[in-house]
């Protein structure tokens, strides 16, 4: 699948059964990012195939 990484501003290519998978594989931690596939914010055990656009965007967060 296409996947586009915020924190690096690049586009790469990977495979993985989920989302939560998709991270460990790429050494991401999932408390610091959010997982779009195809436009939609997903849960860490969505389902991922070869077709999907994922987007792993950085959370922000300040006061």
């Amino acid at each position: 699948m296409k996947v586009y990484i915020e924190s690096k501003n690049k586009w790469t290519r990977a495979k993985a059964p989920s989302a939560a998978a998709l991270l460990k594989k790429l050494n991401i931690n999932p408390v610091t990012v959010l997982v779009v596939k195809n436009g939609s914010l997903v849960a860490d055990d969505e389902k991922l195939s070869e077709k999907d656009e994922v987007k792993i965007l950085s959370v922000v967060s300040g006061g």
